[in-house]
């Protein structure tokens, strides 16, 4: 009797068709490359079954496995992209593609913590492989363990001092812990060694923003765009940084074309969002904000802007709605409780707008904007001496707020 390997087989029309070892090798070979050409194209599904072709073929194949897991990473389904890369880590132990995929969905899902342990033990493998170390440097940046992440960085930068990529993360590093000069100084650096990198010119205007330099910035994310003109972050920081100049305009524009480039960019949705509320085009601004939802619906900044939406149309109803759903998101928010609770207000409720504000000052005692609605709260209640202290907390708290200085005049020409 043949003794078949059940390996060998596939079932057509009920019967029962031996493949030759070889023949099954190019049937893989096949899917892999197809595969390969639908994701050129942009056609992930038709590309994921492909792939799966390839699995159905041989259960241990590698590059099946692979393939499928970056696929399944690009559409955000985690668990599955998961299990495919768990495969070649069976099959392949030292597979430094499988590390580094792997950590990438924690990473996405905001473990940054458990990305660090996967991409620390490929290191074990690959002690001198500069991509994990710079990986894990991103990672300790995103919970802000910056020392950390500089100590990944010299790692790299022992080996290749010029390491365009690592001294861009040191450059950013510096920006967010305040040293502005040194984060300029690595960045000019960069373009000295080479000027035509789009992401220095990136970096180079994120650290003039944060310091309100706004045309400069402008013109560094400009040529930023003019290097790498499909990069969505390049994009979202120009539409930005012209929104705050005033260039609403342009700025959407800017934005729609980000949106188109990148779908899955919250970020875009928000602040075109919040744009379209400025300009009281609300339809659009709804629109964009609950799209942002669909694309994380756990995002407190979409919430927050529809409250913020909802407040200005006086839909305080739908608009104390959407603030609670933000505050469930980040409970210390102090924005978030202060504009829940000057809905509260707007809304007759003055206990609850009480508990929220008093909430506000328990969290934050220097917020001049919740002493402010503490003041309109118990003057509202005929409580005037209560609200003239209040106010006068928030006029130490910040001397140059001229509306809190006409509530105590116009408080003493009554008295």
């Amino acid at each position: 009797m043949r003794d078949f390997n059940s390996r060998n087989y596939i079932r057509e029309s009920g019967k029962v068709i031996r493949i030759f070892p070889q023949l099954k090798e190019k049937r893989i070979e096949r899917h892999l490359n197809q595969g390969r050409h639908y994701q050129d194209k942009g056609m992930l599904e038709e590309a994921i079954k492909e792939w799966q072709g390839v699995i159905s073929l041989d259960r241990q194949n590698i590059e099946g496995h692979l393939e499928l897991g970056v696929a399944f990473l690009d559409k955000r389904n985690f668990n599955r992209a998961r299990n495919h890369l768990k495969n070649v880590l069976k099959v392949d132990p030292l597979s430094e593609e499988a590390y580094y995929y792997m950590g990438l969905s924690h990473f996405q899902e905001g473990d940054y913590e458990k990305s660090i342990q996967i991409w620390k033990k490929a290191l074990s493998i690959c002690p001198d492989d500069w991509e994990f170390h710079l990986s894990i440097a991103e990672a300790y940046v995103e919970i802000e363990k910056y020392g950390e992440a500089l100590r990944q960085l010299d790692r790299i930068l022992k080996l290749r001092p010029y390491h365009i990529e690592a001294l861009n993360l040191r450059a950013v590093i510096f920006l967010y812990l305040g040293e502005f000069h040194q984060a300029v100084e690595v960045l000019r650096e960069c373009l000295k060694s080479n000027p035509n990198y789009g992401r220095t010119h990136l970096n180079l205007g994120l650290v003039y923003l944060y310091q309100g330099w706004l045309d400069i910035a402008i013109t560094e994310f400009r040529k930023a765009l003019k290097l790498s003109p499909s990069t969505p972050e390049t994009l979202f920081n120009l539409g930005y940084a012209l929104s705050l100049r005033g260039d609403l305009e342009e700025a959407i524009s800017i934005l729609k074309n980000a949106i188109t480039l990148e779908p899955a960019m919250i970020e875009n949705y928000v602040l075109l969002g919040n744009i379209c509320i400025e300009l009281n085009d609300f339809q659009e601004a709804e629109r964009l904000l609950l799209k942002a939802l669909c694309v994380n619906s756990r995002s407190v900044e979409a919430f927050f802007s529809l409250g913020n939406l909802y407040a200005k149309k006086k839909d305080l109803k739908s608009a104390i709605k959407r603030f609670r759903e933000a505050l469930k998101l980040d409970p210390q928010s102090t924005p978030i409780r202060l504009s829940l609770a000057n809905a509260y207000f707007q809304s007759k409720q003055n206990p609850k707008a009480m508990e929220e504000v008093k909430k506000v000052i328990e969290n934050d005692s220097l917020s001049p904007d919740a002493y402010v609605l503490l003041g309109d709260i118990y003057s509202s209640k005929g409580m005037e001496r209560e609200a003239e202290e209040a106010w006068k907390k928030a006029l130490d708290l910040s001397p140059n707020e001229d509306e809190v200085k006409r509530r105590l005049e116009a408080q003493a020409h009554c008295t």
